[in-house]
């Protein structure tokens, strides 16, 4: 049918045969996919096809803590504002969800748990059920499940990915309070899409982690407290729906704003965005207008320039693009098994593979690619180097890909297998590519369409970048793509994307997965490089003076020769293309009316479009020359003799797969006419017949060509209708699915109906025991107070008034808050340790009126055996306490007369242990302790008598505890020492479960049985320790910075000056002397760069004047590079004849100084040293302080302090820090004069 209608409308032209044929390969170009932003999709109408509602759709996601944010949010949100709202909590996947009910509280909209199938519409909320993976298609919601939970899979990104796909510029995502990242990547898809951003501001979220997330994106279009989103929303819904296609139309219309605007962010950003679809940067200036409030892209144009830090965010949105990991499985495992697989196995340990991503944005596709060949790569004897370059014009986008640190979300699109092998857990929401991953990758910022591309490929993946550039700029980057792959390379494109009319250029490998490969070779007219021309310069005066430029000779004289012979020639390519015209070709072709056209057919003069394609045909079938005499054309009115000829070019590669066709007119014959000629073409009927002959012959090919596509689409045409089939069948079961469905929401019904009389029983059971207990509580003389999980007051007997300063109104306080009636310090703590350990305490305590009371703490069970909270209990004891006291009292005087002398000893033996700096422990043969002094109490945090009687490995870690029983028996059994004797590094274990190094020395009292250990902490020392490893690995890292930065960067310029100059010495030495100069001033610089470095390194001289001369460089240079007042004040000359003593104060000031820079915020830095009985260096700034932490080991205080005070106590000095008036700090160190002189 397609060839009939071809040949019928070509009847009412000049001759039906002419027309144009089909390129000899042609690529279909598919729908838009919905994995891509809605401006993509051009005209299609979308909505109606997809069924997609017209009204904004908000998915509201959140985790830990997000029911409160539920709450406020709805209780400011009005129930008329046109948004469908759909909630993704973190709901337990084994409990009914109390969520519609609590929500339904909060507004007047409908809100009901989302079912199977179920539309969204406005004004209604919609909740996921529990147990369920949700996602929105055609505006229907669609759940899956029960699925299978793990830490990082939720229904969060896995909904707002698909609410991106369906509702494009129509989503909204709303990020609220949560743990972990969740959310982060469905915000990138819905930003992608053109939709909106909302997050809570971080410090009103109870959770604020997935908010922190959210916004380090950098995307989130506003960051707001809960309270105040629903103002801010509906205000840019409203402007959204009432100003929708008006920059679209404005653009259309006067293209000169979107023009001044795209040169705007050119000059502020360096971003060139003309080769974008215009109608994408449409869509995209519309949602920005409608975030900013401006009504027209004028008004807009000119806040941008009064307020370039809202050009940078413009550049920002419009560089927003959508990738993740494997994207696209299937394609990838094609790309595997199909490309890299084979091209691996060609390739030897000397030639590296290589591939290249332009468009790589943070990295996952390149990360995936080179997944797949590391994974090839080890199982190959003897793999291939791998070079993997990955670039894109989005410099966030490279850090984080640089980085190599994704949210743990990226779990549900890579394999456990590749997780485990490929990544690092960094903390409990990220996870960081390996370092033979990393360094497996090179990331670099690089325009695709402005910068020099690579070569020598074997594989580029540019996916799902094509589709955000024109057609024009679309074929020139495919141009540019060929160009860097080498022959036989493969280009890998996005499922959106084609490679159009360049089939000289790639052939296909896979038209489903948008794979093709290189063919032939490109010819220079082809490529075109910028892709993008730059602003056209002011065109120069015609000077008057300038001689007009002679036309070149070979040109002339080839043109005369042609025009002499009356020989014609043009040059086309396989899609019969004219790429160049010679001599005078109008005699044979001419442009047609309408549209310019290139094709050969198209532009051949009546009587020759049959004969050109049957010479052409033959041409490429044969790879031959190909010639047809006699066709007969008429030329200014009369008849004339053509001989055509159609020649493939074999000349170079870059002529493959072009074809010379000439045309060539026969002289008459002597004494014939252009008459004579007619008349015997009118009456030559063998002529004539051979002619119809060969168009017969023209017409049968056209006739198989259109036969065999015939064919081809009846295939098509039963593939469709078996899928149609099926089709119907699926809906056919998805009918009695439905009315199966139906059946159960009646079943269901009635279980509901049932659960709900269930429940009324059970409030009415609940009533009953909330009265019981009541009354309980309220007659009980037992002082008992309930708190919950977080020390807050629940319940209270009226008897616990007696115990404490407490009325009915202070339930839910803190019980820390509540004026206690006894003395008992020790409440709150042991509270903390019984939710702990779950160990019931008991403590004896006195009443203000001195009563005594047992006070007993408990965990609070639940029926369900959960721990909820605590309960207090006072037992009065007082009669029992009096009792025994008095038998305490008559057994004291009984004992205090036998026991005086031997109390005597024992204190003086206990005051002289207790006063030991060391913990001394004495343990008998069965590994007991028997006794300990304060100093190991101290050290273990455990009490005397907690100790005592328990056996030693309680302060023993792994695996010193399991080995000690054996260790002491060995010994017992055979004599030999193992420990016993000779002292020793081990670690001990404290109460509090934290281990720490001590030396032991374990001594043993024959006569008694006994085993005496000294324990000594050396905790500090090795602390010292790791902090000498961390300042020298500081330093290291510090001076291969200051290479790589000033030394490095100055030897690559010098290199590349040093290569102009080599070249210019070469073409022009005369101007060579600027060079020269350029090469001199580096290699100061360089000279100056390195003795920075090497002052680094050796900062004092070795005389004993060096630490004068080096503080008052420091101080010269502090004031040239920190535009401050820095002075270095020596009243009189010091000398510090140790150079190491002088280095290290030399970097205290440095260090001080440093600190005075870089938090003090100062604008005058005094240095100063004098000696008089002592060596003192001060370092002094009028800054606002830093803050100064009063001990030396104080965990908070900064590694710069710490470095200080360690260097200060190498060489035995005295360092203080003091603030000083008006503002200020002073930091002083005194070395004793014996420390410095000889």
């Amino acid at each position: 049918m397609a060839a009939k209608k071809r040949g019928k409308m070509s009847a009412t032209g000049t001759e039906g045969a002419d027309s144009p044929p089909e390129p000899i390969v042609a690529a279909k170009v598919p729908e838009p996919n919905r994995d891509y932003p809605a401006e993509l999709a051009e005209e299609d109408d979308l909505d109606s096809k997809r069924g997609r509602p017209e009204f904004p759709v908000a998915g509201l996601v959140a985790s830990a803590g997000g029911l409160d944010a539920f709450k406020k949010f709805f209780a400011a949100m009005p129930a008329d504002s046109g948004i469908a709202f759909v909630l993704i909590p973190h709901l337990a996947p084994t409990h009914s969800s109390l969520m519609v009910e609590l929500v339904a509280r909060q507004t007047s909209m409908p809100v009901v748990e989302a079912t199977e199938g179920m539309a969204v519409e406005a004004n209604r909320v919609y909740i996921i059920p529990p147990n369920k993976n949700m996602t929105i298609e055609g505006g229907v919601l669609r759940l899956t499940g029960p699925v299978e939970r793990v830490s990082w899979q939720t229904s969060i990104d896995f909904f707002l990915r698909s609410l991106a796909d369906d509702q494009m510029e129509k989503a909204i995502c709303i990020i609220l309070s949560g743990t972990g990242s969740h959310g982060t990547l469905g915000l990138k898809a819905v930003k992608a899409a053109g939709g909106i951003a909302l997050v809570q501001d971080p410090s009103t979220a109870d959770y604020p982690g997935m908010p922190a997330s959210a916004i380090a994106t950098g995307l989130a279009d506003h960051v707001l407290p809960v309270e105040q989103m629903p103002e801010v929303l509906v205000k840019d819904v409203r402007h959204f729906l009432a100003n929708g296609g008006r920059v679209i139309a404005e653009v259309e219309e006067a293209p000169d704003h979107l023009n001044q605007l795209l040169a705007l962010l050119r000059a502020r950003t360096k971003f060139d965005f003309r080769g974008y679809r215009k109608k994408m940067l449409a869509r995209r200036l519309e949602r920005r207008l409608g975030l900013s409030n401006f009504e027209n892209l004028a008004d807009f144009l000119a806040h941008l320039r009064q307020h370039p830090e809202e050009v940078k965010q413009l550049a920002r949105d419009l560089l927003i693009s959508v990738t993740r990991f494997f994207r696209d499985p299937e394609a990838f495992h094609y790309l595997e098994t199909e490309v890299v697989a084979p091209l691996l196995q060609t390739k030897d340990a000397d030639t590296p593979f290589r591939v290249w991503v332009p468009g790589c944005a943070t990295g996952e596709e390149p990360y995936s690619i080179a997944m797949l060949l590391l994974e090839h790569q080890s199982l190959a004897q003897n793999p291939c180097r791998l070079q993997i370059f990955a670039t894109d014009i989005d410099e966030p986008a490279l850090e984080i890909a640089r980085r190599g640190l994704y949210p743990d979300e990226i779990a549900a699109d890579v394999s456990p297998e590749r997780l485990a092998r490929f990544f690092t857990r960094v903390d409990e929401v990220h996870w960081q590519v390996s370092k033979q991953l990393r360094e497996t990758v090179t990331f670099a910022f690089q325009n695709l369409i402005a910068d020099a591309p690579f070569s020598r490929m074997d594989v580029i993946s540019c996916r799902n970048v094509l589709i955000y550039l024109e057609p024009d700029v679309q074929r020139k980057v495919l141009a540019l793509l060929h160009f860097a792959l080498k022959p036989g390379g493969y280009l890998f494109l996005g499922p959106s994307e084609t490679i159009g009319r360049q089939t000289e250029l790639f052939e296909p490998v896979s038209k489903k997965w948008r794979i093709y490969k290189r063919t032939g070779p490109l010819r220079a007219e082809d490529l075109q490089f910028p892709v993008t021309q730059s602003e056209p310069r002011p065109a120069l005066p015609p000077s008057t003076n300038r001689a007009p430029v002679p036309p070149k000779l070979a040109e002339l004289a080839q043109n005369s020769l042609l025009r002499r012979f009356d020989l014609a020639c043009v040059v086309i390519n396989r899609n019969y293309e004219v790429l160049h015209f010679a001599g005078p070709t109008e005699d044979y072709l001419v442009q047609p009316g309408g549209a310019p056209t290139q094709n050969l057919f198209a532009m051949a003069r009546p009587g020759l479009a049959s004969k050109l394609r049957v010479v052409i045909r033959r041409a490429i079938r044969e790879n031959s020359p190909q010639r047809i005499n006699d066709a007969i054309l008429r030329r200014a009115g009369e008849p004339c003799r053509v001989n055509i000829e159609a020649e493939p070019l074999h000349t170079s590669k870059q002529t493959t797969g072009l074809l010379l066709i000439s045309f060539q007119a026969q002289r008459h014959p002597a004494g014939e006419s252009p008459l004579d000629l007619g008349a015997r073409g009118e009456t030559d009927e063998p002529d004539l017949l051979h002619q119809l002959e060969r168009e017969l012959e023209t017409t049968r090919d056209d006739l198989q060509n259109t036969i065999e596509q015939l064919e081809s689409a009846n295939e098509e045409l039963k593939g469709s209708n078996e899928e149609v089939m099926s089709m119907n069948e699926e809906l056919q079961s998805a009918n009695e699915e439905l009315e199966t469905s139906k059946e159960e929401l009646h079943s269901y019904n009635e279980e509901l109906s049932t659960v709900n009389n269930q429940l009324h029983d059970k409030i009415e059971e609940v009533e009953s025991a909330t009265n019981d207990m009541a009354n309980l509580l309220d007659t009980t003389d037992i002082p008992t107070i309930f708190l919950d999980g977080s020390l807050r007051i629940k319940l209270f007997t009226p008897a616990s008034s007696r115990m404490f300063r407490i009325i009915a109104t202070d339930r839910g306080r803190s019980i820390g808050d509540i004026v206690k009636r006894f003395i008992d310090d020790d409440l709150l703590p042991e509270i903390q340790q019984l939710l702990r350990n779950l160990i019931p305490r008991e403590k004896e305590v006195r009443a203000e009126d001195g009563r005594w009371y047992v006070r007993r703490i408990l965990p609070y069970r639940t029926l369900d055996n959960r721990i909820d909270g605590v309960v207090i209990t006072f037992v009065d004891i007082t009669e029992r306490k009096l009792t025994a006291e008095g038998v305490a009292q008559q057994h004291a005087k009984v004992v205090e007369t036998s026991a005086g002398v031997l109390h005597n000893r024992e204190a003086h033996l206990a005051a002289i242990l207790d006063a030991a700096a060391d913990a001394i422990i004495t343990i008998d043969a069965k590994g007991l302790i028997q006794s300990v002094n304060a100093a190991a109490e101290r050290m273990f945090g455990y009490a005397a008598d907690e100790m005592i009687g328990q056996n030693v490995k309680m302060i023993m870690p792994s695996p010193y505890r399991g080995n000690h029983d054996q260790y002491l028996a060995r010994y017992q059994q055979t004599g030999m020492k193992h420990i016993i004797g000779n002292g020793r590094e081990v670690e001990g274990l404290r109460k509090d479960g934290s281990t720490f190094p001590v030396d032991l020395a374990v001594s043993e009292v024959n006569h008694l049985h006994l085993y005496t250990g000294i324990l000594r902490d050396i905790s500090h020392r090795k602390q010292l320790e790791r902090e000498v490893v961390e300042i020298a690995s500081l330093e290291q890292r510090r001076i291969g910075q200051d290479l790589h930065d000033s030394v490095s960067q100055e030897l690559t310029a010098l290199s590349m000056l040093a290569g102009d100059l080599a070249e210019t010495l070469r073409t022009d030495p005369l101007n060579a002397s600027d060079l020269v100069e350029r090469v001199v001033q580096g290699l100061h610089r360089s000279r100056q760069d390195l003795r920075a470095v090497m002052r680094g390194l050796c900062p004092v001289s070795v005389d004993s004047e060096g630490l004068m001369a080096a503080l008052s460089d420091l101080a010269s240079r502090t004031q040239l590079e920190g535009k401050l007042s820095c002075t270095f004040d020596c009243p009189k000359p010091v000398l510090v004849e140790d150079n190491l003593i002088a280095t290290h104060l030399y970097l205290i000031a440095h260090e001080a100084v440093h600190n005075a820079i870089k938090h003090a915020q100062c604008k005058n830095i005094r240095i100063s040293v004098e000696s008089s009985e002592d060596l003192t260096l001060r370092v002094q700034d009028d800054g606002i302080g830093i803050s100064i932490p009063d001990q030396p080991t104080q965990g908070h205080s900064g590694l710069g302090l710490r470095i200080m005070r360690n260097r200060a106590a190498i060489i035995r000095a005295t360092l203080s820090f003091e603030k000083v008036l008006p503002a200020g700090t002073m930091v002083t160190c005194v070395l004793d004069r014996r420390s410095h002189e000889p």
